[in-house]
Order: structure tokens, then C-alpha cells, then sequence
């Protein structure tokens, strides 16, 4: 299996390398795969979704604790599992277990997803939850089948070169500074729940024009233009900066 990397998930064909700003139109087709359900979102912001409130309070607050030690990759892959886990697969009130064991495994997939080691003793000591070994492998297979085994998750760095080289920034620093700037953004916010009835390419530009106007505020308002101009974004409504 080849390695994983959040800005390139699937091998590219034939082994072939591809220059970083040529646009993998297939992510555009595909990103909605690797979104929570479509009433996640809605769920919990309306009243009537206390409970699920509640529940992704605890598994983000845990997941994130259980992988704060792996870098911010396997972090995101995990909370991204979680995420989308949650939203297609009810949890049960009143069965703490299976969100503790739930965390636990979204952490394990995404170590396993980025060839990380680790020890899973320590994990569930971490978690103050200790199961066998079985049941770890329940869970696993319960969150393979429930996200359709589409582990190499499609996310908003996908995006990002692609929409870079649509700014027409000369030179390679502004570009590394812009898309830094806009990982850390992407990072940092990543929990939010308003940014989950979005994709992940719009997400991207939002990171991105976001960074620009921090970094280059002159450019912004024409950046903004160029970008929801390109074919897969000015048709999609909803979105607004």
C-alpha cells in the first residue's frame, strides 16, 4: 500500500509523478465520499440534537488527547474518521464503552493509515479504557464497513496547491507562505461544526483566502475573484466570505 500523505491520498497513475498545481479532477468528483452524512450537520445545530452535541464533544475532545502525540496528520485523519463515523453510525445513550472504544480505533485506523507506530496498551491506558483485543478488532471493522473503506480521505490539502496556482503569485516564498498559513488555518479549525456542510474544496479556499488576506490584503478581493471563477467552485451555492 502506498504511503499516505493528506495532500496526495491516492497514488498517483502509474506511479507517475504529477507537478503539485495540476488539478486532480477526479478529488473534485469524490470529496462528497469523504464528507460526514449530509444531516450531520443539521442535526447538530438544531435542538433536537443535544445528544449528538454531546456525544462528538467527547469522542473530538478524546480522539484529539489519544492522538496529541502523533502529530497533527494522524490527528486530523482520526477526528476526520471520527466525524464521519458518527454521523452515519447512531452511538448508543448511556454506553460510554463504545464511545471510548470508538475513539480508540479512529486513532489506531489513522496510525495505521500513516505508518505510524504505536502501542496499543498505551492508547487505551491513555483513554482509561482497556479492551481485548477482539473487540478492538469489532470496532475496527464496524468503521471500515461504515465509511466504505475510503480511509485515504479526501481533505481540504488536497486542494490547496491547485487553488494557489490560480493566485498568479510570482515567485516559490509567497506561495510556501500562503500555504502554510492556510494549513495552519485548515488545522486549527477543523472541529468547527459549521465547516461540516461544506466540501473540502471550499474549504480550502476559504483557508486560503483567509491566509491571503492576512498576508497579502491588497491581493485578496482579486484572489477572491479568480478563485470562485474556476469551474468547480462558481457553481456551488452556499458558501460565502
Amino acid at each position: 500500500m502506498a504511503d499516505f500523505d493528506l495532500e496526495t491520498p491516492f497514488p498517483t497513475p502509474h506511479g507517475h509523478d504529477l507537478p503539485s498545481d495540476t488539478p486532480n479532477y477526479y478529488l473534485f468528483n469524490v470529496e462528497s465520499d469523504h464528507m460526514p452524512a449530509p444531516a450531520y450537520h443539521r442535526s447538530l445545530v438544531s435542538g433536537a440534537g443535544a445528544f449528538l452535541v454531546d456525544t462528538r464533544r467527547k469522542i473530538m475532545s478524546l480522539v484529539l488527547r489519544l492522538s496529541r502525540h502523533y502529530g497533527s496528520v494522524t490527528s486530523y485523519l482520526a477526528v476526520n474518521y471520527a466525524d464521519r463515523f458518527l454521523s452515519y453510525h447512531p452511538f448508543p445513550e448511556g454506553k460510554q464503552w463504545f464511545l471510548n472504544l470508538a475513539a480508540v480505533c479512529c486513532v489506531i485506523l489513522a496510525l495505521k493509515m500513516t505508518k505510524t507506530e504505536f502501542s496499543v496498551s498505551e492508547i487505551q491506558q491513555d483513554a482509561g479504557a482497556m479492551f481485548d483485543m477482539q473487540n478492538i478488532e469489532r470496532m475496527e471493522k464496524l468503521i471500515l464497513g461504515t465509511l466504505s473503506w475510503r480511509m485515504r480521505s479526501v481533505t481540504p490539502f488536497c486542494f490547496l496547491d491547485f487553488f494557489i496556482s490560480t493566485f498568479g503569485l510570482e515567485g516559490p516564498p509567497p506561495r510556501r507562505a500562503l500555504k502554510a498559513r492556510a494549513r495552519q488555518i485548515i488545522f486549527k479549525t477543523q472541529t468547527e461544526v459549521e465547516l461540516l456542510k461544506f466540501r473540502p474544496s471550499l474549504i480550502s479556499v476559504a483557508a486560503l483566502l483567509s491566509a491571503c488576506d492576512e498576508l497579502f490584503p491588497l491581493h485578496f478581493h482579486c484572489f477572491k475573484e479568480t478563485t470562485f471563477d474556476t469551474t468547480h467552485i462558481n457553481a456551488v451555492s452556499g458558501f460565502s466570505l
